[in-house]
């Protein structure tokens, strides 16, 4: 996508639906910010990195230099990430349905939806922001999954240590009766301690995942 695209979706993105309302955040007139995200005006480098740390991006994500959006004029990237989705999804599944793109034009994309069972093939025509809107909030869903996943392995893997810290010193062979039954309720209290955790970070990510899902797919 281009710097205007980029600097538009991340506006929205951060909540701020009217490009007036940012150009007043921005300190600077709606004229000047308008000329960066309509008429293909760049910002100097102060206002770019200002920009940056409102919408809580980086530079390059503004510059399109690590972003994944597609945007309109990406038809090529489009074909490429629907055919891998298509080619994936079909490829392991039974499902008796197909989704074959046919044709991208100016505001629309043409499928057939194949119905395998009953050998119907049925012309379908999307909305092209309908489609790249979903393709966009899908690729923002897998990497907080990505950095979920991360995040849920080391965490366990924190709490596995606390347990393998007793079970070291639960190895020495001099321990008293009173200190071996104090460091054996220590580890079934971690143990409980770990299971809660864990059971609690599943249920954050469950939620919060089926709520980022609810408020960013388009239906």
């Amino acid at each position: 996508m281009s710097f205007q695209e980029n600097l538009r979706y991340y506006r929205e993105k951060a909540g701020y639906k009217q490009a007036k309302d940012f150009a007043e955040a921005l300190n600077i007139p709606y004229s000047t910010y308008t000329g960066y995200e309509v008429r293909n005006r760049e910002p100097k480098y102060e206002t770019l990195c200002k920009i940056a740390d409102l919408l809580q991006v980086s530079t390059d994500d503004l510059l399109g230099r690590t972003t994944n959006i597609v945007g309109r004029k990406d038809d090529e990237l489009i074909k490429k990430i629907l055919k891998n989705t298509f080619d994936d999804c079909f490829s392991k599944s039974d499902f008796p349905f197909k989704l074959i793109l046919i044709d991208i034009k100016k505001d629309v994309l043409v499928f057939n939806l194949v119905d395998l069972n009953e050998n119907i093939i049925s012309e379908v025509t999307l909305s092209k922001d309908f489609v790249i809107h979903n393709i966009n909030s899908a690729e923002k869903i897998i990497r907080y999954r990505k950095k979920y996943d991360l995040f849920y392995s080391l965490l366990e893997l924190s709490l596995d240590t606390l347990v393998e810290n007793i079970n070291y010193l639960l190895n020495d062979k001099n321990l008293s009766n009173k200190k071996l039954k104090e460091l054996l309720d220590k580890k079934e209290a971690y143990i409980i301690y770990q299971r809660n955790v864990m059971k609690k970070a599943k249920y954050f990510y469950d939620n919060f995942l089926n709520l980022y899902v609810d408020e960013n797919f388009i239906i």
